[in-house]
């Protein structure tokens, strides 16, 4: 999980600082979406387990 946030920050910053106002949006949104992914994930995987 913590190498998905790096890679994700790093892809994520660059084009941020070009236009922070265009790009929060986006980001926030993909933010969520991955977040609402992990948390499947992870209740998925809860699942499975017991």
């Amino acid at each position: 999980v913590p190498s998905i946030n790096c890679t994700f920050a790093g892809e994520a910053r660059p084009p941020l600082r070009a236009k922070s106002t265009s790009s929060h949006p986006l980001r926030s949104r993909l933010r969520s979406k991955l977040n609402l992914l992990q948390v499947t994930k992870a209740e998925t995987s809860h699942q499975n387990g017991t």
